[in-house]
């Protein structure tokens, strides 16, 4: 299973080496082909349902692999649909692999520090250097979104002094970016953890070993605000989101004033992109516009009632998961809380759902369902053999 970790690392590594123009091939396209491909070998060996072994996002990650390539076959643009689908497709199936890995205890939890240890220090290195060249300006991306979903998992590793140096660079490169929408989801993400692990745990000592971490990121925090506090002034002063606002009631009303039928199946697949290109660049440019940056507005645009659908089925799973740690007091509640409340906001502002880099969620998930499994269920009960390594 190490093609899994070493090529999902190697996937960060090669997009940051291409986006910087530090090499000219992308790299990363061959290499997410080949690890695409080695995945779905896996799935065949081990039986492709995604619900198998009782994964509980199964069905959910079934209807939404379904709905894209539908959409796909049904578009007048098919190859370059299938593409994009395929990228979606890719953060599904590797879900499925890591929950399988981890169900069978191959994929271990020293193998996930590795892996996130191993993300934290390549995506925030580049972010770090990328956003102090001189050209680059505030609120870019960068890597901060990545990172973002780094941190739940990091904190269901084991404690070592790398896991506290990665946790504080991940958290200085995100404020760094200057990006409002991660600085938001961060700051009320870390506030739901310690909120959750006050519950959880509840005692003297946790509560001290709480706050010294909170002066430390404070520090963290303060030094890197104070590094870019005129960029931070500018980007907050915007109140326009960027457009997006704009953007998004556009779409809104034109979908709630479209057909019945748009309003239930959508404009279909990559909708947004050919609405938006139509819109700001005019039917003669015939160019893809922009994402909706948001996963409830592209889903509705695209796939209509179905779209939506898929998000509120996602939620209600993903709380599920939640309240099943909470209620046997698992050490991974309060990540797991971390985790919906970035879902909860990015899900809003952010569209996440429909890149490959959405596995780093899928990770959180899948790794959580496989421990929370064992930690229900009798061994006997539990498939004993899931795959080769």
């Amino acid at each position: 299973m190490r093609y899994l970790y070493v090529g999902v690392v190697l996937l960060v590594l090669s997009d940051w080496l291409y986006d910087l123009g530090l090499v000219d091939f992308p790299f990363s396209k061959s290499l997410r082909a080949l690890l695409f491909a080695m995945l779905s070998i896996y799935l065949l060996r081990t039986g492709f349902q995604f619900r198998k072994f009782n994964f509980p996002f199964g069905h959910l990650l079934t209807f939404y692999a379904a709905l894209n390539i539908i959409y796909s076959a049904l578009s007048l643009n098919i190859l370059d649909n299938l593409y994009y689908s395929i990228r979606i497709i890719f953060w599904l199936i590797a879900t499925v692999v890591a929950y399988r890995l981890s169900l069978s205890g191959i994929f271990s939890k020293k193998k996930l520090q590795q892996m996130i240890i191993s993300t934290i220090l390549i995506s925030a290195g580049f972010t770090i250097y990328f956003m102090t060249l001189p050209e680059t300006e505030a609120g870019q991306n960068a890597g901060a979104y990545l990172l973002l979903w780094c941190l739940p998992l990091l904190f269901m590793t084991e404690k070592s002094r790398l896991k506290n140096f990665g946790f504080a660079l991940a958290i200085f490169a995100i404020l760094l970016t200057v990006k409002r929408g991660a600085m938001i989801a961060l700051v009320l993400s870390l506030f739901a953890y310690g909120l959750t692990y006050i519950i959880i745990h509840g005692n003297i000592r946790k509560l001290i070993k709480l706050l010294k971490v909170l002066i430390i990121l404070t520090i963290i925090s303060s030094y890197a605000l104070a590094t870019n506090w005129d960029a931070i002034q500018t980007r907050f002063q915007d109140t326009s989101g960027s457009g997006r606002d704009r953007m998004y009631s556009m779409l809104i009303s034109h979908w709630i004033h479209s057909e019945p039928s748009n309003i239930i199946f959508g404009f279909g697949i990559q909708s947004v992109q050919r609405y938006t290109g139509y819109i700001y660049y005019g039917e003669i440019m015939n160019k893809s516009g922009k994402y909706a940056h948001s996963d409830w507005i592209q889903l509705m645009h695209d796939f209509g009632l179905l779209g939506i659908s898929f998000l509120i089925w996602l939620h209600i799973k993903m709380l599920i998961l939640v309240l099943k740690s909470y209620k046997i007091r698992h050490p991974f509640t309060p990540s797991l809380v971390m985790g919906y409340v970035i879902l909860f906001l990015v899900n809003i502002y952010s569209g996440h759902l429909m890149a490959p880099g959405a596995f780093y969620f899928g990770l959180l998930i899948a790794y959580s369902s496989a421990i929370l499994r064992k930690t229900h269920e009798p061994t006997k009960s539990r498939p004993k053999y899931v795959g080769a390594t």
